[in-house]
């Protein structure tokens, strides 16, 4: 129902990526959960505090690769707009997202509670940050101006 959908057909690799990243994720913690139940002494948040940020990590560095669509990725009025304010957006954002992967993990040594917080500040102000960097480029971007002239 895509109608971006060629571009998702040409994205397959960092798709695939992403779903396998996923699965990963959820098999760890579902391991974790396991485990627990069966009396071992799990600390879920230990567990899952490194998932996330090994996640973001190796999920994210494909993010720069996903071509404009509505499915996946940075999916705001603006990159959905312009190609260029998608690539550029998805690139940098790309870039924050494995550092906030790299944040949480390295928080992880600190704590369940600092690696959870370490994990939503860096994942808040990413998003955030993407949002106002993806309009920036949107306003600034030449194709969207000559558009906006021709009407």
């Amino acid at each position: 129902i895509d109608p971006l959908r060629a571009n998702i057909e040409r994205s397959g690799q960092a798709y695939r990526a992403v779903l396998l990243g996923t699965l990963f994720f959820m098999a760890v913690l579902h391991t974790g959960a396991v485990l627990s139940a069966l009396g071992y002494p799990i600390n879920i948040g230990l567990l899952a505090a490194p998932a996330v940020g090994l996640m973001f990590v190796v999920m994210v560095n494909y993010m720069g690769k996903f071509r404009r669509n509505y499915m996946f990725g940075v999916r705001t009025p603006w990159t959905l707009a312009s190609e260029l304010a998608w690539n550029k957006t998805h690139r940098i954002t790309g870039k924050l997202f494995v550092l906030s992967g790299l944040l949480t993990i390295g928080a992880t040594f600190l704590g369940p509670t600092v690696a959870f917080f370490t994990m939503m500040a860096s994942i808040l102000g990413t998003v955030v940050f993407a949002m106002v960097y993806s309009y920036l480029v949107w306003k600034n971007d030449p194709a969207m101006q000559t558009a906006a002239d021709a009407k």
